[in-house]
């Protein structure tokens, strides 16, 4: 197969100011090495992050915790709830509800083998629940996406035969009370063209399956992954649409694996999918593994504008990333794009992007988009971090806070500048000064009238010393929040 690149058309916009609103570690155990697996936000403005405790890694002998932790858009922790007693195989994923969660994972007591899908509601009190369970064949949750307020998207596998295994991904689509609607698996409408080269020269049709990703939309489902096995001469990826009645609408299928059937076989992996608002487009990551070595390399990364009509790329243009990318469409069809620390907004074109802004923070991890920016999460082990970012139009946002507030600055320790945010719920007179510890003024930042809004001030400390210094925020002579920050040279 041909591969025709394009090169990437980059052109910044304008540059809007980003800010860290609030910012929040969140202890875990410091016996254990924790895990992300997954972040997700409510429309009533709930975050739920999911962590998993790594046995391997921890001084633990055993699968450790299971937990899912809840905050407000404030930065307030308002759930903690340990999940592990359900949960001895693997916590696979958490999605946002409305009104609660959903939360999944795996269990195997010996005798019997299950995956669990659970609903809970906000205190982490479990509602309701589906269970597949076996003696002879292994199920086990890989991942879940909420689709909306009646549509939960479950994604597992299915191991079976000895002593060889075979395995096969399921995709159930299902309501709100978590029953079947409708269940995808990638062996479904395999065309005869496929089919023939397993007749001819492997003598059998492929046993196993994989589904990399999925995305549903109002008209149906964007599928990826693999069909093959371990016994096959070679495997096709795939990337497919079907209706809401499981039929095909198209779809794309790359053969590799096998050099003397296929010279030019090229894994072609599709994942990371994201629609236009009107879904005539889907965004992608496209991984081709030009050197066959079936590692995912940086520079063998793109991202692709695909056809929700038809299947065909519209362009392909160098994107290079590791396994940790995200899209999102957060508004008009701009999107946010994050690959390891790095988070771009943007918009698409004819033939490629435009950028919008970038930034790069080294403690970003995975995040997932709320009014106004979005949330981070990131993992170091025994202690999770979580921020907020927001976008502003300049200094201040067009949307009005809620409440008046003097945010955390960020970074913190800094060295030497850092950036200072508040936010003003009514019209008024601010002050924004720099104590040292014994209380002199250091600085003062702001001293004038200013509207209801969101703000961000950036405190240079050169020519000060190392330290402790606190600042404050008065609205109309009236002191709102005092808080701390370090100076470290």
């Amino acid at each position: 197969m041909r591969l025709v690149l394009v090169l990437v058309i980059v052109q910044t916009c304008f540059l809007n100011a980003q800010s860290i609103i609030w910012e929040k570690s969140i202890p875990l155990d410091e016996l254990g090495s924790y895990y992300l697996k997954g972040i997700d936000i409510s429309e009533n403005g709930e975050i739920y992050i999911g962590v998993q405790d790594d046995p391997w890694k921890s001084a633990k002998y055993m699968l450790g915790d299971s937990r899912v932790i809840g905050l407000d858009l404030k930065g307030n922790v308002i759930l903690d709830k340990n999940y592990s007693e359900l949960f001895d195989e693997g916590f696979a994923g958490v999605a946002a509800k409305e009104n609660g969660f959903y939360f999944a994972g795996n269990s195997n007591n010996g005798l019997e083998n299950k995956t669990m899908l659970f609903t809970s509601d906000t205190n982490g009190n479990i509602l309701d629940s589906i269970v597949l369970e076996s003696s002879w064949v292994t199920y086990s949750s890989k991942n879940i996406k909420n689709v909306s307020e009646n549509c939960v998207l479950q994604h597992y596998t299915i191991s079976e035969g000895y002593p060889d295994r075979y395995y096969n991904d399921f995709l159930v689509e299902r309501d709100s009370v978590l029953e079947d609607l409708i269940t995808y698996n990638a062996m479904d409408s395999v065309p005869d063209s496929v089919l023939n080269y397993y007749y001819v020269y492997s003598g059998f049709e492929p046993q196993e399956s994989t589904l990399w990703d999925f995305h549903k939309t109002d008209s149906g489902m964007l599928l990826s992954g693999y069909i093959g096995g371990w016994a096959a001469r070679f495997q096709f990826s795939f990337i497919k649409f079907v209706n809401n009645e499981n039929i095909v609408i198209w779809e794309k299928y790359y053969p590799y694996y096998d050099p003397e059937v296929f010279p030019d076989g090229r894994m072609m992996w599709f994942d990371n999918f994201c629609a236009a608002n009107d879904f005539s487009y889907f965004l992608a990551r496209l991984w081709y593994d030009a050197d066959m070595d079936y590692q995912l390399d940086e520079a063998e990364c793109f991202l692709t504008k695909i056809d929700s009509a038809t299947g065909e790329n519209i362009w392909i243009i160098d994107y290079p990333s590791s396994f940790e990318l995200q899209i999102f469409n957060i508004e008009d069809d701009r999107f946010l794009i994050r690959t390891g620390t790095k988070v771009a907004k943007v918009t698409t074109n004819d033939f490629g992007l435009d950028t919008i802004w970038e930034t790069d923070f080294t403690n970003t991890g995975m995040i997932t988009t709320a009014d106004g920016g979005y949330i981070s999460a990131l993992s170091t082990g025994d202690q999770l971090n979580v921020f907020r970012y927001y976008e502003y139009a300049g200094i201040e946002d067009v949307s009005t806070p809620t409440s008046t507030e003097l945010h955390q600055n960020y970074p913190n320790p800094f060295n030497p500048s850092t950036e200072i945010s508040y936010s003003l719920k009514t019209d008024g007179m601010v002050t924004l000064s720099v104590f040292n510890t014994k209380g002199e003024l250091v600085r003062t930042l702001a001293n004038e009238k200013k509207t209801a809004g969101n703000y961000s001030i950036n405190f240079n400390g050169e020519g000060l010393n190392s330290g402790i210094y606190f600042y404050r925020l008065n609205v109309d002579g009236k002191a709102v929040q005092s808080r701390k920050m370090m100076m470290l040279k």
